[in-house]
């Protein structure tokens, strides 16, 4: 279902956890039995929270771990297909589905199945998209019948493979991660229809009969609060999300101090009991807590290694050196910032306006791109963006991820949200891009009615703001 990696730090810093750190995921045991009584009896699962509150790390350190050991009660033998949506939900879909971990092994020939593993459970976007999924995806266009003929591919080729045998029951999960980018990307431009066919397959997927007796498919999905409103957009979904929604709880201050202590002491160190509970208090109700904390637990232990390799003690003096929960994140990112060179600044801020959207009276969204797109937007060197790309993506940053692919091909993203909130110059830049981009349409749609003949040339105040704009 998907590969089991050595854990090599207690916490993982602001990116999500993954499924191979389950034994470092604490305080959430209970949250997790939920989530698999909810799939067990729906065959579907909407994972819902505002941003920040450990939805995807619930989903993939505690419900797909839960499952790999056959906690569902429907056996042990799983595949996973894991996407974004993105502008292009069915190509994702497509992409998702022919993932070595999901139907890859069936529905690609020999020749064209990808043998290398994924750093980490990665999402498939559009930008992952290959020439077979393009196939797949025109028969998912074919709407539910498409889906079913896929489905029956799949397990002809596995029965084919078998030789006669029985062909063992088989477990599909399909996990469309930040749901909500269906609806950001609708908003900006996206194909509706195309939007409409990927729900309406989700919620067929999971229906008895669709598939071959001997695969099981079942759904899950993760969406910010902010956007539950927009999911009557589609006609069967609200019904669907209100059987299966699980609203993510905030831990209680029991679990929270398992999920600070625990990880350390599995790693021969301890957290202060003192210093814990006053992080457990100044946590309080921020909607960013978790991501927060465990990257300013990241830095605390990093920092309380340095003084004691053999039993690192966070305390509370290191505060003094790596900021507190509030301001860690912050005091990281300036940090590092400040390390770059001119150059090296001017790609950082050229490659996190590229992934980053600003959107007026709401909260910003990240938005993965091509590191070839984005050195053509920028005018940059792709080398020079990708060295600086690299420092924001290591381990013990964790502020980007890079893709899978070589090159150019390869696509950015920032490992989460609360970055664009917490680093106060990103926050700016998120700002002022957004500013930028309105200003651009504002003078394109003036331009279009004077090529039209309905408006005439700038004059005055309008000039000066034109020009300040140009500027």
């Amino acid at each position: 279902m998907f590969e089991y990696l050595p854990v090599t730090r207690p916490y993982p810093g602001l990116r999500p956890f993954e499924p191979h750190e389950g034994e470092i995921f604490f305080g959430r045991e209970g949250h997790t039995d939920r989530l698999l009584e909810i799939l067990q009896r729906q065959r579907f699962l909407a994972v819902i929270g505002p941003s920040g509150c450990g939805k995807s790390s619930l989903v993939r350190a505690g419900l797909l771990p839960a499952l790999s050991v056959g906690r569902l009660g429907t056996g042990s033998h799983w595949r996973l297909a894991v996407l974004r949506p993105g502008g292009q939900p069915l190509l994702a879909l497509a992409q998702a589905l022919l993932a070595p971990h999901a139907l890859g092994p069936e529905l690609l020939p020999e020749a064209a199945q990808d043998a290398e593993p994924r750093p980490g459970l990665v999402a498939t976007t559009v930008e992952d998209a290959t020439p077979d999924a393009a196939l797949i995806a025109a028969e998912l266009r074919q709407g539910v019948a498409g889906l079913a003929r896929v489905l029956a591919q799949a397990e002809a080729r596995r029965a084919s493979a078998a030789a006669g045998r029985a062909v063992p029951p088989l477990n599909l999960l399909i996990l469309a991660d930040q749901f909500e980018e269906l609806f950001t990307y609708r908003a900006a431009g996206g194909n509706a229809r195309e939007a409409d066919t990927f729900v309406n397959l989700l919620l067929a997927a999971k229906t008895p009969g669709l598939a071959p007796p001997s695969l099981r498919v079942v759904v899950a999905l993760t969406m910010r609060t902010d956007f539950l409103g927009d999911c009557v957009t589609f006609a069967d979904l609200p019904e669907a999300i209100n059987r299966a929604q699980y609203l993510t709880p905030r831990l209680t201050r029991a679990q929270m101090t398992d999920a600070i202590t625990g990880p350390a002491q599995l790693f021969g160190g301890e957290v202060a009991p003192a210093f814990a509970e006053r992080i457990i208090t100044a946590v309080g109700a921020d909607s960013d807590q978790l991501p927060l904390l465990q990257h300013a637990l990241a830095r605390w232990w990093r920092a309380a290694q340095g003084r004691d390799a053999e039993a690192p003690q966070i305390t509370a003096d290191l505060t003094r050196t790596e900021g507190d929960v509030a301001t860690a994140l912050n005091t990281h990112a300036e940090a590092l910032f400040a390390s770059f060179s001119a150059a090296e600044r001017r790609a950082c801020e050229a490659l996190l306006r590229a992934i980053t959207a600003g959107r007026e009276g709401l909260s910003a969204v990240r938005r993965p791109q091509r590191l070839a797109d984005i050195a053509r937007w920028s005018a940059l060197p792709a080398d020079e963006l990708r060295a600086v790309a690299e420092r924001l993506a290591a381990p013990e940053v964790c502020f980007v991820y890079i893709g899978r692919e070589r090159g150019e091909a390869c696509v950015l993203d920032l490992t989460h949200e609360a970055l664009m909130r917490q680093w106060r110059r990103l926050n700016d830049w998120v700002a002022d891009e957004l500013a930028r981009g309105q200003g651009w349409q504002r003078w394109q749609a003036r331009a279009a009615e004077h090529a039209a003949g309905q408006a005439g040339l700038l004059a005055g105040a309008d000039v000066a703001r034109a020009l300040g704009w140009w500027n």
